[in-house]
């Protein structure tokens, strides 16, 4: 796992994906930090999925073409994200009871 310290983050993060001029961070803890790369202000963080463990996004793949981000976690989860919006569009998992992302107030 690598730690990222710079004057706007410290946070212990297990996976990095560039998207334009944003950055998501997928942090230790389970949640996806979106921000600016320039500045490292944060525009938007979110839990990806509602599971009882903490999910661990293993992947995150930037597709240019469909402007969306791909994510792979731990517990069985792929996720598809619109990039301008962090919404999600798609979502399948190994586990049937698997819930929408929760965004953190």
């Amino acid at each position: 796992m690598l730690t990222a310290r710079q004057e706007h983050i410290e946070a212990n993060i297990s996976c990095v994906c560039f998207v334009r001029d944003r950055i998501w961070l997928s942090k230790a803890n389970g949640v996806i930090s979106i921000r600016d790369i320039a500045t490292g202000r944060e525009f938007a963080h979110f839990l990806p999925v509602d599971f009882a463990t903490t999910p661990n996004v293993m992947t995150m793949y930037y597709d240019e073409e469909r402007d969306r981000v791909w994510m792979g976690t731990r517990d069985g989860c792929l996720s598809a994200y619109d990039a301008q919006t962090a919404n999600l569009l798609h979502s399948t998992s190994t586990y049937p009871d698997l819930k929408k992302r929760q965004m953190i107030p």
